[in-house]
């Protein structure tokens, strides 16, 4: 999932469907600390490596990015897409919010850099059609955020 696509609501669903646990008490907890962040292969995948099965861990990295048991189909993955329409929107504001970021220009131009991919993270574009490629696989689940909502 790409920044601000839903993985947050999504992270809280599986822990909570994997783990049983109480909705009521997901507030009350560190979520990150309950499925730790991969972002960067090295040294994550390292010390992600010394994690207890089952490990369920949230990512943005793209599919070329993910450790080999996943393309192997050793593992699941959950893939959120969110329209990109609504991503923008979202992406803008973080990158507002953020006073390391400091973007200051319009939301046109924003878009306009996010449509050429100049933006950080990668193009979005790229990002998901590398998951789609895979959404037949046995391991792998396919959402759209905008079905979560229905």
């Amino acid at each position: 999932c790409l920044v601000y696509a839903g993985t947050g609501l999504l992270q809280e669903l599986v822990y909570l469907v994997s783990q049983g646990a109480d909705p009521d008490e997901i507030g009350l907890m560190n979520i990150d600390e309950q499925l730790p962040v991969l972002e960067y292969p090295q040294p994550g995948l390292d010390i992600i490596k010394e994690l207890t099965s089952p490990r369920l861990i949230k990512s943005h990295l793209p599919y070329r990015f993910l450790p080999s048991d996943l393309h192997n189909g050793n593992s699941k993955v959950i893939y959120m897409a969110r329209n990109p329409k609504d991503l923008v929107v979202s992406y803008y504001q973080f990158h507002r919010s953020l006073r390391t970021m400091s973007y200051r220009g319009t939301f046109q131009e924003f878009c306009r850099r996010f449509m050429n991919d100049k933006l950080g993270y990668g193009s979005w574009f790229e990002h998901v059609q590398e998951f789609w490629e895979h959404h037949m696989d046995a391991n792998v689940l396919f959402l759209k955020y905008e079905d979560m909502h229905k």
